[in-house]
């Protein structure tokens, strides 16, 4: 339970990163400082706001609460980062910076993550049936997604795959299929793959062990017309790896 409200805390950084940077930093690194402090007991460790904090990340690493080299690399380049911003007025975080402390926020997590909700690191985008084509395309292209949900009404009724469609529609002119509705090419979808929230990182790595290029869409139950959590693709696990 201690990871998942800190998932929501990650969306709206990472969200925030693009206008605010120097605010998302920041409050990523907050965020990072309460989420060790919070872990810290159930490693045998007591808090009591005078641990420094690489003297807590050591800790921790040695606990096995972080057990990536890199990772415990990069949460003490961040302490360093938060002692210049305690010691520097004026001082701002450059947008690389704080892209870097929100990756590692993420790391932190994801190397934790139990079940499929603590791997969810961005809001869910889903495809009406109602939309058009040319505007599932912009979507897709912007969020760098191959695939979004479709849903038709609170139901999740497939996946619609952009290279599936390329290859289905090669012969239609480019204007009048980006007009279409994805109403109108239902039979075109494919099979979408629901797990619920609390499905084991086990069983998800090895869905995309047998599928590399696919997509989970995950649901408070599991259900195709329970409420949409999420999608996790191959790369929302390379901090796993």
């Amino acid at each position: 339970m201690k990871l998942e409200k800190y998932m929501p805390l990650l969306i709206e950084v990472k969200d925030l990163l693009m206008d605010e940077p120097d605010t998302a930093g920041r409050k990523a690194l907050g965020i990072i400082e309460n989420l060790l402090r919070d872990f810290a007991p159930d490693y045998g460790i007591e808090y009591t706001g005078d641990i420094e904090g690489e003297t807590l990340v050591e800790m921790l690493a040695e606990k096995g609460f972080i057990r990536d080299e890199y990772l415990k690399k990069s949460l003490l380049e961040i302490c360093d980062i938060k002692s210049c911003l305690h010691t520097s007025k004026g001082f701002f975080l450059k947008p690389q910076t704080a892209r870097f402390i929100i990756t590692t926020l993420e790391m932190l997590i994801k190397h934790n993550a139990k079940e499929a909700r603590h791997l969810i690191s961005n809001r869910p985008v889903i495809a009406d049936v109602s939309d058009t084509l040319g505007y599932a395309k912009e979507v897709m292209m912007e969020r760098g997604f191959s695939q979004l949900p479709v849903m038709d009404g609170i139901r999740i009724i497939g996946m619609l795959s952009l290279k599936g469609l390329i290859g289905r529609l090669a012969n239609t002119n480019v204007e009048r299929w980006e007009n279409l509705k994805i109403g109108d090419i239902k039979e075109y979808l494919e099979e979408a793959h629901i797990i619920n929230k609390e499905t084991s990182v086990d069983d998800i790595l090895q869905f995309f062990k047998e599928n590399p290029t696919g997509m989970l869409i995950v649901t408070e139950t599991g259900q195709e017309t329970s409420r949409v959590i999420g999608v996790i693709t191959a790369s929302d696990l390379i901090p796993l790896l």
